[in-house]
């Protein structure tokens, strides 16, 4: 499905979808007539919307093409997404001090050669390094698995990696490795107040902890904040 804002759109591009829509003389209005025009087609009413004609768009201001069997042609900068990318790569992002988001590729040279050699999952290898020790785990994953929220272990004083490991033949046999985070502390755990003063300010902090599955991931870190709120509470019923 294409999102596509209509007041946001160049000339040209309103009369792309003009003339997908099959409007006469799309070629030469005028961007305000295009926009009129497109507005009146997506303002009809369901009859129309449940017609035969499934180009048809609906909804004030978006375009919405459902059940095209053909590619949305023509639209300057919409392209469509490769079903896989040529390297294996893995990539580390912070959610907050406590969680990471990983992200990854496998080629697909090497799913070929996983699958032909049995192969059906990978693990996710999350290592910390802090004061010069390094603690590692690993998380099983598919090998149709694209990504992962990971729970650090510690925050503050330390750097994080991970990488994705294959094991053949009794072999570790590392895929890739991503970038390096360092560590950082948590603002919040030594500013409870501001977080007890804001309700929104927690709602955005649990919003970052949410799995892959939108469900919310238990952390240890947040658990210390509340905790730390609690007493900051409990200091101010006692003023």
């Amino acid at each position: 499905m294409i999102l596509i804002k209509i007041d946001s759109l160049s000339t040209q591009e309103l009369r792309n979808i003009a003339q997908q829509e099959g409007v006469e003389d799309w070629d030469t209005m005028s961007r305000t007539d295009l926009i009129a025009v497109l507005k009146d087609i997506y303002e009809e009413d369901d009859d129309v919307r449940e017609s035969n004609n499934v180009n048809r768009k609906f909804l004030f201001g978006i375009t919405d093409y459902r059940e095209i069997d053909k590619d949305v042609v023509g639209l300057p900068g919409v392209t469509e997404l490769p079903e896989s990318y040529p390297n294996t790569e893995i990539h580390l992002l912070y959610k907050n001090p406590s969680w990471a988001y990983c992200y990854w590729s496998v080629s697909p040279q090497d799913i070929q050669k996983l699958q032909d050699q049995m192969v059906e999952g990978l693990e996710l290898k999350i290592s910390v390094e802090k004061e010069g020790v390094v603690e590692s785990f690993s998380i099983p994953v598919l090998l149709e698995d694209r990504e992962w929220n990971v729970g650090l272990p510690t925050i503050g004083g330390g750097v994080c990696y991970c990488s994705l490991v294959v094991t053949i033949g009794g072999e570790e046999l590392e895929l890739a490795h991503s970038n390096t985070l360092n560590l950082i502390e948590s603002y919040w755990l030594e500013h409870p107040e501001e977080m007890l003063d804001n309700d929104n300010l927690f709602k955005i902090y649990l919003s970052l902890l949410t799995t892959k599955d939108g469900e919310l991931a238990q952390s240890p870190l947040v658990n210390e904040i509340i905790k730390n709120m609690e007493t900051e509470e409990k200091k101010r019923w006692k003023k």
